[in-house]
């Protein structure tokens, strides 16, 4: 019995160095701080790459593709993201017939505040950062 859990398990760890298999990847800073995250929420597959949890906040790049929902479409893109707010987004979303490209621009206000975006395609993608 243990003989055979020992060998299960020795197949389990050989087979890490073909694929690993997870819901979400993290790699932290040595400070501790997410600086890469690899996830897929709610149909959409994400990969952020950031400056972590210190001022500024959320601040990074992010590349996604989302499947389509009934609320959604499909779509591809990087966005880049500056304290919180979305400040650059490429982009190609399907209705299902066609792909079509897209290009959001915000830019920070003289004072250099933050913006809020808006969700100009209607699909809600890229909130989250």
């Amino acid at each position: 019995m243990l003989t055979h859990r020992m060998d299960a398990l020795e197949d389990r760890v050989a087979a890490l160095a073909h694929e690993l298999r997870t819901g979400r990847l993290v790699v932290v800073g040595p400070d501790g701080d997410e600086r890469i995250v690899a996830e897929v929420v709610d149909g959409t597959a994400e990969l952020t790459v950031g400056l972590g949890d210190a001022p500024p906040y959320r601040t990074g790049v992010a590349l996604f593709a989302s499947r389509p929902t009934p609320a959604t479409d499909a779509g591809t893109g990087l966005q880049a993201w500056a304290e919180g707010d979305r400040r650059l987004e490429l982009a190609t979303w399907s209705d299902g017939n066609d792909w079509r490209p897209g290009l959001s621009l915000d830019q920070a206000p003289p004072t250099g505040g933050s913006t809020a975006t808006s969700d100009e395609q209607g699909d809600g993608q890229g909130e989250r950062y």
